[in-house]
């Protein structure tokens, strides 16, 4: 609860902790209710009461509740804000050609729904999996469908926001590796369709540029197009693997009937399969982390000794922490050296127009002397 409640003060993302405590409050209320008959209602609820208005203490501790209200009211009419039922902006935005649909946000998000349904259907059709316990899997996908739910109310639509998933995402792409794995999935099939739709997802991925917020874009490749090599683009690569992919799988489901039995998970090749049967999933997690970890050093050299993301981490590592603003040159004058404009004198300014007076300040011609 206390977790829970500072997060949320801290940022309207902070609702998935929300989703956390409701996706747990069924063995909750079976400990509050055996504990009930023992010390009573109050004893149990007044500490978890406390704990989700700690918050309130600091929260106003130097502000007053006028003022937080006039600081909402003011943010709402400035924005940019967008009702619960303009959610669909923020998706919609993961999918245009711009930052906010860049590649490493894509292949994020798109891996997290990947993992998100092959473990809920794979854990409907069995009640027991070997090697991961089936109640925390389940309070597992609550978190994550109950994040998805409250992040409508978030008043901004803007895919940073996706940035919260990445703990739960990261626990629920370890629990699909064991979920997909030889000893849970016995039919190789099963296990295709689950490489088919990785390699799809990689090719929506790929549809979008490696771009990166402002001057973290500086010397990155392919920072403002799609990911091409000697003009073949990477996303209809993998689009064709996908083709490929569901051909195989088709190849299996028809030869299912005629095939030998599996190998025995005790033999040599079964442990092989057993091995790597989840393998796709880690090698394409880890080789999408070293293509983007690569794109920002080859960023960090093209820019040296210039500002770039990387050289900024580095330096905020051996205890300079300034980032960009040693890196920025601003005017100590703006207004020295500036040119004076030229008036005609056959057609001075009249009253009506933007020109006009003996002292002209809001407004300056385009046309200047040369200097």
């Amino acid at each position: 609860m206390i977790i829970g409640a500072f997060t949320l003060a801290a940022a309207p993302t902070g609702l998935m902790c929300i989703a956390a405590l409701i996706a747990g409050i069924r063995p909750m209320t079976r400990i509050i209710v055996r504990k009930h008959r023992e010390v009573g209602t109050l004893p149990l609820l007044a500490p978890i009461g406390a704990a989700g208005l700690l918050v309130l203490v600091v929260v106003f501790s130097d502000q007053t509740l006028s003022a937080v209200l006039e600081a909402t009211r003011v943010r709402t009419i400035i924005g940019p804000n967008e009702e619960w039922w303009n959610d669909f902006l923020r998706y919609y935005y993961l999918m245009v050609q711009t930052v906010d649909g860049s590649l490493p946000r894509r292949f994020a998000f798109l891996v997290m729904i990947l993992c998100l349904f092959t473990t809920l259907l794979v854990l409907l059709r069995r009640r027991r999996i070997p090697g991961i316990a089936v109640s925390p899997s389940w309070r597992l996908i609550g978190i994550v469908f109950g994040t998805i739910f409250f992040m409508m109310f978030n008043p901004t639509k803007w895919t940073h926001h996706f940035g919260a998933y990445a703990g739960i995402a990261g626990s629920l792409a370890a629990l699909t590796a064991v979920v997909v794995s030889a000893q849970a999935l016995r039919s190789r099939r099963n296990r295709t369709i689950f490489l088919a739709g990785l390699l799809f997802v990689l090719a929506v991925s790929f549809a979008g540029i490696n771009g990166w917020w402002y001057v973290s874009s500086y010397g990155v490749p392919w920072f403002d197009k799609t990911v091409s090599l000697s003009g073949y683009q990477s996303s209809s690569l993998f689009l064709v693997l996908f083709g490929l992919a569901l051909a195989l799988v088709a190849w299996q489901y028809l030869r299912e009937g005629y095939a030998p039995p599996p190998e025995k998970p005790t033999s040599a090749k079964g442990r092989r399969i057993r091995a790597f049967a989840a393998a796709p999933l880690t090698v394409v997690a880890a080789a999408m982390v070293l293509f983007e970890v690569l794109s920002l050093v080859k960023g960090a050299v093209s820019q040296y000794p210039a500002y770039s993301l990387a050289r900024s981490n580095i330096e905020a590592i051996t205890g300079s922490s300034c980032g960009l603003a040693n890196d920025v040159l601003v005017e100590s004058d703006p207004n020295s050296g500036r040119l004076e404009p030229v008036i005609d004198p056959a057609n001075p300014p009249s009253g009506g127009d933007a020109l006009a007076g003996g002292g002209p300040v809001a407004s300056r011609p385009t046309v200047f002397r040369a200097t």
